[in-house]
């Protein structure tokens, strides 16, 4: 089947990596961390980045090396085997009816602050956002680049006035000098702290839509990780120089209701509002690409490799529309936690991440593989860490490895030579 036609250049990756990283996370994982580590939150900030730049590598060699928009399972069937591509390609769309709506669901979390919406407002407003993305991404991946670069460059543009009237000085963005026993609350403040780079995978996906993936995807994957760590060290850095007495959950609001007024609420509510709404758009951008890719190469019906004039992957995206819309009338239910599902779905992230550095292990070369090495062992301790999620997660794998082992199994020959079922 054919190729994706390529649309997008170094800035439109580079934006819809960074609003995918920065999502709902900008306004709030900056303030607990601050909670959490005080000012030497500014420390875990730097040693995240300084685990998140090799794996970063990782995913822009491999990228540059094999542009597919299968992203991490094709990947891992060049390295393992189609077993560990269906397990990786499974592990990353089962996450959708979790990971979408949980991402909507903060959207609403900047909505309230401007208006109180509960119920079926609540919901409603839910679905049309989720509608204003699936008629973004029927416009075609260059329209939602586009798009992003407006809402990035706004939100950015916000924490800078946010950050100058703090006021942030070269002494609050020095981190002081940390002692010994500072180690754990670092560590712990970074564990917290990782779950805003999760979304590497999805420039991996696009990797097709590149017109020069070649030089672009490893630029735009390290560009945009070192941006999104840059603007979390400076939202963390502006709530420190705010000198909080206590510092609460909603501190950046209330600094903007200080220091700009009204506006100041109604602005953060906006710029919070669409940093989500881009987040949710490169989401569904690169899950039904994923679907699109498996279906190209006769791994899913063929049916969802169906694409309009635009190139856009229509059956893919009609699908993970559906099942996002009814997760999210599940969740209004209150049949399920939020926060539990969201642990479950970051041990499906991490579980891709470790099979991405895994496969680095095997097809990279050179400085490359030994990169590879540390971000396999920093996925592996990684995972371990998520406790109770872990279990859920390694269940999850060794049902999916016998699922494809099923579907992977030869066919058996008759002595005739006629097929037999095996």
């Amino acid at each position: 089947m054919p190729r994706s036609t390529p649309k997008i250049g170094l800035l439109g990756a580079l934006v819809m990596l960074a609003t995918s990283l920065l999502g709902s996370s900008v306004f709030v994982v900056p303030v607990l961390g601050v909670q959490l580590a005080g000012s030497l939150s500014l420390w875990s900030w730097l040693v995240l980045m300084v685990f998140m730049l090799p794996m970063a590598l990782v995913f822009g060699r491999l990228g540059r090396a094999f542009p597919h928009a299968g992203g991490v399972s094709h990947w891992a069937s060049r390295a393992f085997g189609e077993r560990l591509e269906w397990v990786s390609a499974l592990l990353l769309v089962s996450v959708i009816p979790v990971g979408l709506p949980a991402a909507l669901l903060l959207t609403m979390v900047f909505v309230n602050y401007a208006f109180a919406l509960s119920g079926w407002a609540s919901l409603l407003a839910q679905f049309a956002v989720l509608g204003a993305v699936y008629g973004l991404n029927r416009a075609g991946v260059r329209a939602s680049a586009q798009v992003q670069a407006l809402i990035i460059a706004g939100t950015l543009l916000f924490i800078a006035v946010l950050a100058w009237q703090a006021p942030v000085t070269l002494t609050s963005l020095t981190p002081q000098a940390p002692v010994a026993s500072d180690g754990s609350v670092i560590a712990g403040a970074a564990g917290l702290m990782l779950w805003c780079f999760l979304g590497l995978e999805i420039v991996a996906n696009l990797a097709e839509d590149f017109r020069n993936p070649t030089r672009d995807i490893p630029l735009s994957v390290v560009g945009g990780v070192s941006l999104a760590g840059a603007v979390y060290y400076l939202c963390a850095s502006t709530v420190l120089a705010a000198g909080f007495a206590s510092v609460t959950p909603d501190a950046l609001l209330v600094l903007a209701a200080d220091r700009l007024g009204p506006a100041g609420v109604y602005l953060l509510a906006l710029f919070g509002f669409l940093a989500c709404f881009a987040s949710v758009n490169t989401y569904l951008n690169g899950f039904s690409r994923q679907i699109w890719s498996l279906a190209r190469e006769d791994k899913l019906p063929a049916w969802f490799a169906l694409r309009d004039a635009r190139g856009v992957p229509t059956a893919a995206l009609n699908t993970v529309l559906v099942v996002c819309a009814l997760s999210t009338l599940v969740f209004h239910m209150g049949w399920f936690d939020l926060s539990q599902l969201i642990r479950l779905a970051n041990s499906h992230f991490v579980l891709v991440y470790l099979i991405a550095m895994g496969s680095g292990v095997v097809l990279l070369r050179g400085a490359g593989r030994w990169v590879a090495v540390a971000g396999t062992l920093t996925c592996g301790a990684a995972f371990l860490a998520l406790g109770w999620a872990a279990v859920y997660g390694a269940a999850v794998v060794a049902l999916l490895l016998g699922f494809a082992a099923i579907r992977t199994r030869p066919v058996k020959q008759s002595p005739s030579g006629t097929r037999a079922g095996g």
